[in-house]
């Protein structure tokens, strides 16, 4: 959708495969894409992301996050380590 109307959407995730398969699509569609490989649980890679998308592009006017991990453990069950560590990816 944003694409469409004229925005670079960065992609980034750790997964480069599935990353450059949605870029090709947001193209595909006339739309610009980036693929930048990050990992959200560490700090580094956020700084990189972040560092290298204000060069490439000037400025970020949205971030979208949607990182995550499925706990299949009812919630009153799960330790604290776990619902952290579910929490922080």
């Amino acid at each position: 959708m944003a694409a469409s109307r004229g925005a670079t959407v960065v992609v980034a995730a750790r997964g480069e495969a599935a990353l450059n398969a949605l870029a090709d699509e947001i193209a595909t569609s006339g739309g610009r894409a980036i693929v930048i490989s990050c990992d959200v649980s560490d700090p580094a890679s956020i700084r990189h992301l972040a560092d290298t998308v204000i060069s490439r592009c000037g400025r970020i006017d949205t971030w979208i996050n949607n990182a995550g991990v499925a706990i299949a453990t009812p919630a009153l069950k799960t330790c604290r380590s776990t619902m952290r560590a579910g929490c922080s990816t």
